[in-house]
């Protein structure tokens, strides 16, 4: 073996090593890392999370075990099937990645000082009239908790309000993120052709999250969420059957039942399964992303954001219709975030260059104050979301 070839071994020898022995301090530095994030948030008793904590133990509690005696169960929200293990591990099970609650449910939703809200999903698990799936559609509204009318009776939702002059489907859900957005955009779409195209963005949007299950299952393998029978759309059979046997973990790890349940699903899973998630180093990534972020170095949208704003301006060229993109805000006494600011502006660049309408809601939101948020949690009045539906309004009247 000649002296350059030694060398050259060496090298790759030290960089092995490095590698099995760094890789491995890094995984455990992340947990370490995320458990430090969690004890420090848990700790950090703001008034705001003195108001939540309150409300949850003196509220919610007590109006979640009415509702459930009259019939309504817990709502299961998309996202969960990354963030649950026991949900992500049921989802690889059955094949399934659910768009929507559960269909023809009664569920409750949440409480932020105008009580419990409670509603009945439609034929797709989705928060509207079942009958409004026969109609031509002129409107679909995209987005996560706050599309979705988080916290409100529905009359005072953006749906609603926007609905009342247009036939309007809102395919909206607590917890969704940019790459449901994407998924969603990508099904209902083509299916429904509306006239237009609303999808709403948040202020935590600014994560990518391509590494979710939903981008697996829609974007790499091109799974259908529809089956045709007899000229009718129905739910895959997986997803129907996803629903079938979640049930029992939605009520146990998106509840108030006793942790004991929770042990008992959790334990049925590896410790290897447990582990997964930190190969890839999660936390470390997204703490230095956020610091990029802050000091507006990282002026780039998440992969999963561009997606959407991309899926939604070539689907919508494609049938017709006409795309919008909103933004709201985060509440600086809710939810303070750094980042917010020059998130809405990267949207808002990215959104022009591919000729969409921005609505920036953050000036109509702030000079409304505190009015414009619920008394008892992050998402908006009914002040708020009549002020954010009055400027959707405004644009489609252009």
């Amino acid at each position: 073996m000649t002296k350059r070839i030694k060398k050259i071994y060496l090298y790759f020898s030290l960089i092995f090593i490095v590698f099995l022995v760094g890789y491995p301090c890094l995984i455990v530095g992340d947990y370490y890392l995320q458990k430090i994030a969690s004890l420090e948030a848990a700790n950090s008793l703001s008034e705001a999370k003195k108001i939540e904590a309150e409300r949850i133990l003196k509220e919610d509690v007590p109006q979640k075990k009415v509702a459930v005696q009259q019939g309504y169960k817990a709502l299961f929200f998309p996202e969960t099937i990354d963030t649950y293990l026991p949900l992500k591990k049921l989802a690889k099970e059955m094949d399934a990645a659910p768009l929507a609650p559960q269909p023809y449910s009664k569920l409750y939703f949440c409480n932020e000082g105008y009580g419990l809200i409670k509603y009945e999903t439609d034929r797709f698990g989705f928060r509207n009239q079942d009958n409004l799936w026969d109609e031509k559609i002129d409107l679909i509204l995209i987005g996560d908790s706050f599309a979705h009318g988080a916290c409100v009776d529905e009359k005072d939702s953006i749906a609603f309000q926007l609905g009342s002059k247009l036939k309007l489907l809102n395919l909206a859900t607590y917890g969704n993120h940019a790459i449901h957005y994407a998924a969603l955009e990508k099904i209902f779409i083509p299916l429904l052709k509306p006239k237009y195209v609303v999808t709403i963005f948040y202020a935590n949007d600014n994560e990518d999250d391509a590494d979710s299950l939903i981008y697996d299952y829609y974007f790499v393998q091109n799974k259908k969420y529809f089956e045709s029978k007899n000229g009718e759309l129905h739910l895959s059979k997986n997803t129907l059957d996803f629903y079938a046997k979640s049930d029992y973990l939605i009520e146990t790890l998106l509840t108030d039942n006793s942790p004991q349940e929770f042990i008992k699903i959790f334990s049925q899973i590896s410790l290897f399964e447990k582990s997964l998630k930190y190969f890839s180093l999660p936390t470390i990534r997204r703490t230095i992303n956020n610091y990029l972020k802050v000091g507006g170095w990282k002026s780039k949208l998440p992969s999963s954001n561009t997606l959407a704003i991309d899926l939604l301006a070539a689907e919508c060229l494609k049938n017709g219709c006409t795309p919008i993109i909103g933004y709201i805000p985060n509440n600086n006494f809710w939810r303070p975030d750094a980042r917010s600011a020059n998130y809405a502006k990267m949207l808002g660049d990215y959104s022009h260059s591919k000729n969409i309408t921005y609505i920036d809601f953050t000036n109509i939101l702030h000079e409304a104050g505190s009015a414009a948020y619920a008394p008892e949690g992050y998402h908006l009045s009914p002040k708020g979301y009549k002020l954010v539906s009055e400027s959707i309004s405004n644009d489609l009247k252009k």
